[in-house]
């Protein structure tokens, strides 16, 4: 999951500087009415906004990718790197570890 949210968000970046936007542009029939410029800066206005949505709703991934990707592979993480400030609720020093076979 966290890697289709990194991968959306790469993709936004890559709309924003979309290379052809001009070319498609001009091939569509419905822009020959409106200021092309206007309309670039329109799109470029809406892709800024969608990365900041976007950026602000999954801070959170951010902050608890180390955490998650050490969950995922506990042998390529070290335990001593994650920041677990964000679970100090839980008390971890309460917990217990079972190894049953």
């Amino acid at each position: 999951m966290i890697d289709l949210i990194r991968a959306f968000a790469a993709k936004l970046q890559v709309f924003r500087n979309f290379p052809n936007l001009k070319k498609y542009m001009n091939d569509l029939d419905i822009h020959k009415k409106t200021d092309k410029e206007r309309v670039t800066e329109e799109f470029i206005s809406l892709i800024d906004y969608l990365i900041k949505e976007f950026s602000a709703r999954f801070t959170q991934f951010k902050e608890l990718s180390e955490i998650i990707k050490f969950i995922m592979y506990p042998d390529e993480t070290s335990f001593n790197k994650l920041n677990l400030s964000q679970f100090d609720w839980l008390e971890t020093k309460n917990l217990k570890c079972r190894n049953e076979h």
